[in-house]
């Protein structure tokens, strides 16, 4: 069985798409707030993030850590409309 590489030193995992959902609905409030709460949940919920969106989370991620909430904000939304 082949995985994908790691990165960002998150695991990969199953992905729950109800909790997918209720961690993309809550990051995009964060992220429209400029709560820097968001760190917090990107750290939380990392390893599902990255399962999900294995190509953006890492935009995502260093956009969060760098407080560009607006870029992780069009990076998230880019993320979840390539995976419908």
């Amino acid at each position: 069985e082949q995985q994908l590489p790691q990165e960002s030193g998150k695991s990969l995992v199953a992905i729950d798409t109800a909790a997918l959902k209720k961690t993309c609905e809550r990051l995009i409030v964060l992220l429209l707030d400029d709560d820097a709460e968001a760190s917090d949940l990107i750290e939380s919920q990392g390893n599902l993030l990255h399962s999900a969106f294995p190509e953006d989370f890492p935009k995502i991620d260093e956009a969060i850590r760098n407080f560009d909430f607006e870029s992780a904000l069009q990076v998230l939304r880019a993320a979840i409309l390539k995976r419908h």
